[in-house]
C-alpha cells in the first residue's frame, strides 16, 4: 500500500474468539514521508518534523489492551528536520544543557528496539546531527519515563580533535 508517498506492508492474524483479541503482526514502512503524515495529525501539525520513515517490527498483543504489546524491529528517519519533534526537542534541551554544544539539530535516527513490559528498549539508539553523532541505550516507558544514556560518538568523524578530549568522558543520563 502507498501511503504518504511511502509504502506499507503489512501481514497479520487475529483470533477474535480469543481473550483481548489476540494478534501477531509484521510490519514494514520504507521512506513514509513525516511532514505529510504529521499534517493529518492535530497533536502534530504545528511542529516543524520532516524525513524519511523507515521500519521493520515484528509484534503481538491483544486488541484490548496495548499494555500486553511486545514487539521487537528496527527504525530509522534519514534526511529529516526532528529538533522540534516533541520526542526529540526534551531529550535535546537536555542534552545542549549538559554537553554544551550549542543548539543540536537532528536529521538522522536508526535502532534497534525492543517493547516488553510496558517499556520500548534500545541498546543501539544513533542520532545523527550536522555536527555531532549521538550513541544511547535505555528505554521509554509507556508513561513516557524515561531512563536513556546518551554518549557522543567519537568514531563518527565528525567530532574535531579540539574537542575530542573532552567530549569522549561525556556522557549523560536522562
Amino acid at each position: 500500500v502507498n501511503v504518504y508517498d511511502g509504502k506499507l506492508h503489512a501481514v497479520g492474524s487475529g483470533d477474535l474468539n480469543g481473550a483481548g483479541i489476540p494478534f501477531d503482526l509484521a510490519l514494514n514502512i520504507a521512506g513514509l514521508d513525516l511532514h505529510k503524515l504529521k499534517n493529518d495529525i492535530p497533536n502534530l501539525k504545528a511542529e516543524e518534523i520532516n524525513g524519511k520513515f523507515y521500519m521493520t517490527m515484528l509484534s503481538r498483543g491483544t486488541f484490548s489492551d496495548i499494555k500486553d504489546l511486545e514487539a521487537k524491529g528496527s527504525l530509522a528517519i534519514r534526511e529529516g528536520f526532528l529538533t522540534e519533534f516533541k520526542i526529540f526537542k526534551g531529550l535535546l534541551d537536555v542534552l545542549n544543557e549538559a554537553l554544551r554544544l550549542g543548539q543540536l539539530m537532528i536529521t538522522d535516527v536508526e535502532g534497534n528496539f525492543l517493547v516488553k513490559d510496558q517499556k520500548i528498549m534500545t541498546d543501539n539508539l544513533r542520532m545523527k546531527s550536522p555536527t555531532i553523532v549521538l550513541l544511547g541505550q535505555g528505554w521509554v516507558d509507556f508513561d513516557q519515563i524515561c531512563d536513556l544514556t546518551i554518549a557522543v560518538d567519537m568514531t563518527s568523524g565528525i567530532v574535531p580533535p579540539v574537542a575530542q578530549d573532552v567530549l569522549r568522558t561525556l556522557s549523560v543520563h536522562v
